[in-house]
This record gives C-alpha cells, structure tokens and sequence, in this order.
C-alpha cells in the first residue's frame, strides 16, 4: 500500500528550512522518510529524532565519518531501523502501529535545514467470527494513561474514553481500550476502527465478518 501524503508545506526563515510531511501508511510495509538530499557532503551532519525528543535514534556525521543508530537498542524500534549511507534517509522496517508520531530531522553543514514527518500508522486485521458469540478486538495498547482518547467508530462514534467512559448500545469498552460485543449479531459485520492519541498515537482497523445463525430469543 502506498503511503498518502496528505500535507506538505515548508517555511523559510532566516536562512533555516522547515518542513512539514503528513504520512498515513499500513502496518508491516517498510517505510522510508527521506531527507530530500541526493548525496550527503563532507561537512554533513544528519540527525533523526522521535516525538519531539532530544534523544538522537539515528546519526550521520561526515566530518567524523560516524554512522550510528540508537535507537536500534531501544524497545520500541528493536533492530528495525536503517540508514541510507548516500542519502541519510531513515528506513523503517514492519512498521507497527506504535510507531506512528512525529519524526525529526536536523541537516547540518552549510544550509540548515529541519523536517518533520507525522506518520500515522494503520493496523489491519480481518475477523471471521460465529454470531452469537463474544467478540474482543483488542488495540494491543501496552499501557493505556490518563491523557490518552480513544475513539472507536463504525460508521459513526460508537464508544469513546477520555477518563470517563461513553459507549452506546452492545459496545462496552474495556479498561485497555478494547472492545467488547457480548453477543454480535450479523448486522455487526463491517468495518470497526480505533484511534487512540495522547501518550502514544495508535490507528488500527478490523474488517469482521458475522457468520452462523443465532436464535433471536437468545439476544439479550
């Protein structure tokens, strides 16, 4: 699936380029964020930098000849990132939802130059289940925090948290953001999507599929 690149702006000021990029991709796919430039110089210095903090995961230094990526050592990433020797692009290997937020840029050396590209990540996952029966899709949020608002939708808000909880109907969400369908009948089929923002950034999306009868008499 090919990323959308919904905005694009930039903005020159006193001699420093800024940059904005809007990324939507899907799960699993590699992902390269590009620095625009076709070849590093001699007195190049690039910097890669996750959700605004000032913890370096990736560097390029050509006056050094240093190429480094910590955070390869970090949980989050774990030997998933690359580097483009030529270009310093940062490669992002089977990306997960979880990785989706904001990642920095810095070029050093002659014009400087700052980009950042918000990448949203969509999980996908397809269900198959027997009417009747009850029903989780799960987020697979590690930890969910007092900030974070999770939003689920088919067709329209279904169930909603921001420290209290509001769902509708059969939909009950729980305290991991999960959803719960005690008993889901045929009609549910369909499409169910989830955002979680706040402490983290998560997008993912079930495509569920209702088979078997039920006995109307036996829906609560």
């Amino acid at each position: 699936m090919k990323n959308l690149l919904l905005l694009f702006c930039s903005l020159l000021l006193s001699e420093v380029m800024y940059e904005v990029n809007h990324i939507i991709w899907t799960e699993g796919h590699s992902v390269t964020l590009h620095t625009g430039l076709t070849e590093l110089q001699t007195d190049h210095q690039i910097l890669w930098m996750f959700n605004g903090e000032s913890k370096i995961i990736a560097k390029i230094d050509r006056e050094t000849n240093e190429t480094s990526i910590p955070g390869n050592n970090d949980e989050r990433f774990r030997d998933r990132l690359k580097l483009n020797d030529t270009t310093g692009d940062l490669i992002i290997t089977n990306i997960k939802t979880s990785d989706s937020g904001d990642y920095k840029m810095e070029i050093r050396g002659g014009e400087t130059k700052h980009k950042t590209f918000i990448v949203s990540v969509i999980g996908e996952e397809n269900m198959s289940v027997m009417e009747g029966d009850p029903v989780t899709l799960h987020t697979n949020a590690t930890r969910i925090q007092a900030e974070d608002v999770i939003q689920w939708f088919k067709d329209s808000l279904i169930a909603y948290s921001n420290k209290t909880t509001t769902t509708t109907g059969r939909f009950v969400m729980n305290s991991d953001g999960s959803l719960f369908i005690l008993k889901i009948r045929s009609k549910d089929s369909g499409v169910y999507d989830v955002n979680i923002t706040g402490s983290k950034h998560i997008h993912k999306r079930f495509n569920v599929t209702v088979t078997g009868e039920y006995p109307e008499y036996l829906y609560i």
